[in-house]
């Protein structure tokens, strides 16, 4: 086994990276992670989820990452308003999730937003919020409370 220093192991991967490019960079870091294992990250992700949330029915096919939601008709935000959200989506009901690892004043009140505005959207389905944020403090779980979401921490 060959030892080397920080700054060895740094030349040699700078060296790997402008003869083999970022591609090949991407490879070595995310492993076998790749086009044709996005099915097990996807079936991973909605394992954390079964756990997180404690409902063993989530299946990767019923999780949506980053869908668009658009306010059309400024029933919520301004007309035109953009922005993303996760979604589960099965039978009927629509569960709107959104990670925090650091939350910031305000953040659950502009969720619920997102939220409303998918229910106004989506008037044939249910539509839940549920904010995860690890270690929670009593703000967070009052917001919460005010704007009708779940908090998981």
């Amino acid at each position: 086994m060959l030892n080397l220093t920080p700054d060895e192991e740094f030349a040699q991967l700078s060296d790997k990276l402008s003869r083999e490019g970022w591609e090949e960079w991407l490879y070595i870091t995310s492993g076998t992670l790749r086009v044709e294992k996005g099915h097990s990250m996807e079936e991973l992700f909605a394992a954390g989820l079964r756990y997180g949330l404690q409902d063993p029915d989530i299946l990767a096919e019923h999780v949506r990452l980053q869908q668009n939601l658009i306010d059309k008709d400024g029933l919520v935000f301004s007309k035109g308003f953009k922005t993303e959200i996760d979604v589960i989506a099965r039978n009927g009901e629509l569960v709107v999730f959104e990670i925090k690892s650091t939350y910031k004043q305000g953040d659950a009140g502009i969720f619920s937003f997102k939220v409303r505005l998918l229910e106004l959207q989506n008037q044939d389905k249910k539509v839940k919020g549920i904010l995860v944020c690890i270690g929670a403090d009593e703000s967070i779980r009052q917001e919460c409370e005010q704007y009708g979401l779940r908090l998981v921490d």
